[in-house]
């Protein structure tokens, strides 16, 4: 079985993830062809991307994620004493695992279509692929299409769910591993986890504490589709909600409930 994974270069969080699930790859009979890795830049720029962020996070909560994202990049390029763990970049990941990046602009492109056709790809799995994955795409691996998801579906389709879990005042989040359809976070859920929020818990300690238990929950569900397991769990349409990318007035409310990013 081959397996292609979508992902992005994300400068926090995706780095230790990415091993971690490599490894848990590594107990399945499937072979992973390759990462393709896109830009995180959802914005027309990195700058517009940084501003929309300022306005989310507020001064000292922006500076703290700055702070987060220069240490990650020095520490995965030179590895310093300063570095406490080995990896701090989805190339740190790659090149741990001998993993070949597949470069790639475009997952909708005929270019990355004939691949998969060309390879004969059973498997496409997305985890934060920032990309929506036309149904085109979709139809042509074999065996599933799977998608990691921060949220409790079939609530909190969209971005940012743990954000808006948090902002909601929920007293836990979701896990789901689901299969991809055209609908954004629709499909199936073959694997769907909880996780109780702790009252003083941050959006990153959220992060870290789904990031730890993902790469079990993804390696479970690809053994499901392996066996042909037929067991589901329903995804409806008519109970989702879906949220875009916070606002500044989201932000505000935010931080005036006491919420905190770090």
């Amino acid at each position: 079985m081959k397996l292609v994974l979508l992902t992005q270069d994300a400068p926090l969080y995706l780095g230790q993830f990415l091993n971690d699930l490599l490894q848990e790859l590594k107990t399945l009979p499937i072979e992973v062809e390759g990462v393709v890795v896109l830009s995180p830049i959802f914005k027309k720029s990195t700058f517009a991307e940084l501003k929309a962020r300022y306005k989310l996070y507020g001064l000292r909560d922006f500076a703290l994620m700055l702070g987060h994202i220069i240490k990650e990049k020095i520490c995965a390029k030179t590895k310093t004493l300063f570095a406490l763990k080995p990896f701090y970049s989805v190339a740190n990941a790659l090149a741990a695992h001998k993993t070949r990046e597949l470069r790639f602009k475009d997952v909708n492109s005929a270019e990355f279509k004939n691949f998969l056709r060309d390879e004969q790809v059973d498997i496409m799995l997305s985890i934060a692929c920032p990309k929506i994955i036309s149904a085109e795409t979709l139809a042509i691996p074999k065996v599933a299409c799977l998608n990691y998801h921060t949220g409790k579906l079939p609530k909190y389709r969209g971005r940012q769910p743990l954000y808006w879990a948090l902002l909601n005042g929920e007293k836990e989040v979701g896990i789901s591993i689901h299969e991809m359809a055209a609908d954004i976070d629709d499909g199936p859920i073959l694997v769907q986890e909880t996780i109780n929020i702790d009252s003083l818990m941050s959006l990153h300690q959220l992060y870290l504490r789904t990031l730890g238990v993902g790469p079990s929950l993804i390696a479970q569900a690809i053994k499901m589709v392996l066996e042909n397991n037929p067991q589901r769990i329903e995804n409806k349409t008519e109970s989702s909600s879906y949220n875009s990318f916070p606002t500044q007035d989201d932000g505000l409310k935010f931080r005036e409930r006491g919420l905190r990013y770090y």
